[in-house]
């Protein structure tokens, strides 16, 4: 008859804990989907399967501890302990997954050559950021920001370029080859190809593609596209709008 006591109010606490910790992975959930990761940016950048890894374990391995420690019978100091112990551990791995998701977060879609690339802070070389001398080099902590990259301005700044990006550093996550948007909406427009492209390309995503232009208010000769390319996804595609070439939407359409 003990044990099934224990059993009942280890469960009761267990499920006061499992609510307080659903609790605080809501929280965390806005943080992360509406300042961090807004779509698509949490499937171009893994930040929806990172956020659930780390909210899934620490709210079942929490409550489970819990179950296991408590006990009723235990002096009310020695059970506090218990309690606040397996509270601080699981407090201590949710601000460290939260600080794996800030460091995962994107920060920027760069124009670059003839895509857009998703540049998150991990992918930044850092050490060439000088916020104190350029303005985009203060990296926005929420959302994420539309830029364009340069070209290289020389032969040897070429070879230099394609060693860096064979290295892993390709033009989009160097700060010193950032640059404003509107200076590089002339080779988007360049580069940037019809709908009836994407189309041909991918007819089995047609319907697909138009409802997503209705949607956004827009008629297809109103609109082009180039593909969006992420460390784990090379199967997106975003819509711009030809006039400002703006984007408009994205599309989980392979464009290549």
């Amino acid at each position: 008859m003990r044990w099934y006591e224990r059993g009942r109010s280890a469960l009761r606490a267990a499920l006061l804990h499992f609510a307080l910790s659903l609790a605080i992975a809501f929280m965390a959930a806005i943080l992360t989907f509406s300042l961090w990761f807004p779509y698509p940016y949490r499937e171009l950048a893994g930040g929806g399967h990172l956020f659930w890894l780390v909210v899934g374990v620490d709210i079942i391995c929490g409550p489970m501890l819990t179950a296991v420690v408590f006990n009723s019978l235990k002096p009310r100091r020695e059970l506090m302990t218990d309690l606040c112990c397996i509270g601080l551990v699981q407090i201590c791995a949710l601000i460290y997954g939260l600080h794996a998701l800030w460091q995962a977060r994107p920060v920027y879609l760069a124009f670059e050559v003839d895509r857009f690339r998703v540049v998150t802070y991990a992918d930044i070389k850092k050490e060439d950021l000088k916020p104190e001398l350029n303005e985009l080099h203060r990296l926005p902590w929420r959302g994420v920001k539309i830029i364009g990259t340069r070209m290289p301005a020389n032969g040897e700044e070429m070879l230099e370029s394609l060693d860096l990006s064979l290295r892993g550093f390709d033009p989009s996550f160097r700060p010193d080859w950032w640059k404003d948007y509107k200076d590089s909406i002339d080779q988007v427009r360049l580069r940037a190809k019809v709908i009836t492209d994407l189309i041909k390309k991918r007819p089995d995503k047609t319907r697909m593609i138009r409802d997503e232009i209705s949607r956004a208010g827009m008629s297809e000769a109103n609109v082009m596209w180039l593909p969006v390319t992420s460390f784990l996804s090379l199967e997106w595609v975003v819509l711009l709008d030809r006039q400002t070439m703006q984007p408009i939407t994205f599309i989980p359409v392979d464009g290549f």
